[in-house]
């Protein structure tokens, strides 16, 4: 899961970095929300492993929720790159 999230993390950097071409940009995109999308599978399944082993109740932390988030923020990156480059290619069309 670890890896999964520094995977992420990392490719979320090259993604901002590359603002010049924003094609790389939203493939970037596409591929960091399937990254996080399975790190999010990792920590659920990690989570009801741990709530059957302990049925003592158990508290999910904060960290759990802030992948979701982490999806969401990608997926609007990506959603407003792509309004941008259709922006881009219709002002081109009109000179």
């Amino acid at each position: 899961t670890a890896m999964l999230v520094v995977a992420a993390i990392t490719l979320s950097l090259i993604e901002i970095r590359r603002y010049d071409n924003r094609i790389l940009q939203m493939k970037l995109g596409a591929l960091n929300t399937l990254i996080l999308a399975g790190a999010m599978v990792c920590v659920s399944i990690y989570t009801l492993q741990l709530a059957k082993q302990f049925p003592t109740g158990s508290k999910n932390g904060m960290g759990m929720y802030l992948i979701f988030v982490a999806v969401l923020c990608n997926w609007l990156a990506v959603r407003f790159i792509r309004r941008d480059e259709r922006l881009v290619k219709d002002s081109d069309r009109l000179r």
